[in-house]
Order: C-alpha cells, then structure tokens, then sequence
C-alpha cells in the first residue's frame, strides 16, 4: 500500500496568476505615480517661471537702475537669476525652478545647457522691453504648459497645452 505524502511541492497555476495579477497592479501604480510625479514638476516649472516673472517685475519697478531677469540651464537644471548686467554667464548662481527632466523652449527654440533667455521691463509701465513672446516647459510626454509674455502690457500668465 501506497502513502501520499500530504505536504504540495510548488504552486498550482491560480497562485501563479494571482501572484502576477498583484506584480501586476503594482508595477502599473508606480508607472502612473511616476508620470503624475513628472506632470507635477512641469506644472511647478511653468507657475516658478510666472511668479519669477512677477517677482521680476516688483524688483524693477522698485529699483533705481535697469534689472534684468535671466532664465538659463545649467548642468541640465532651469535656473532664474536678477542681475543689473544685462549679459549673463550661467554659473548656477541663481535659484533652481526645474530639473533634467523638464524640457524649456523660449519662442520654440529648446533651451540647451549653457543657454540663456534675458527678459527685460520698461520701468515706466512695465512692459516687457526684451524677451520671449512664450516660455513652453514640457515633459517631454504629455504634459505641456505656456507662459505668455504680452509685451506691450507686461502681462504674463500660465495655460496648460
């Protein structure tokens, strides 16, 4: 007479499919969270960019001499700095609003590492005297959003693309 052995020795086919079914989901909510992640720092670029803006235009507005505001990419990252010089060499100087992974594009040219975009206002009412018509930062996917510049009012604002 025969005796089986009552202990299982591997799985049996629906806990296989379970077990993918979880590593499944799993891997799926970090690609989603990690897309949501990346569509967050492009918003923050876009809204860090039009509060610089208006940052920019306090200063000026309030100061005795000419201030300029530069926009520039170094060592990959999106920098803006506030100089009375109206040439600028990126040296990561100023305050960091965006990382490697946000795409920046002043008037469709893409900002490459070393770049600078200068925005400069008419005191008087401040209009926008030089820089871009539109700051587009993107993620390179899905997300996309604009900064107008209106340069005869000095307006600026955000709209998602």
């Amino acid at each position: 007479m025969r005796v089986r052995n009552s202990e299982r020795e591997g799985f049996s086919l629906i806990e296989l499919v379970i077990v993918i079914a979880i590593l499944a989901i799993l891997t799926g909510g970090i690609a989603l969270s990690y897309n949501l992640v990346r569509s967050a720092d492009t918003k923050g670029t876009a809204y860090d960019i039009d509060s610089n803006l208006t940052n920019f235009k306090s200063r000026s507005m309030g100061s005795n001499k000419q201030i300029y505001m530069h926009l520039y990419r170094y060592s990959g990252d999106i920098y803006v700095d506030y100089t009375e010089e109206e040439s600028y060499t990126p040296a990561g100087a100023g305050e960091m609003i965006g990382d490697s992974e946000v795409t920046v594009s002043c008037d469709a040219t893409v900002m490459a590492d070393g770049s600078v975009t200068t925005i400069a206002i008419q005191k008087k009412d401040g209009a926008f005297v030089k820089g871009p018509k539109e700051i587009k930062v993107s993620d390179g996917d899905s997300s996309s959003y604009v900064v107008y510049l209106i340069k005869d009012t000095g307006k600026h604002y955000v709209e998602e693309k």
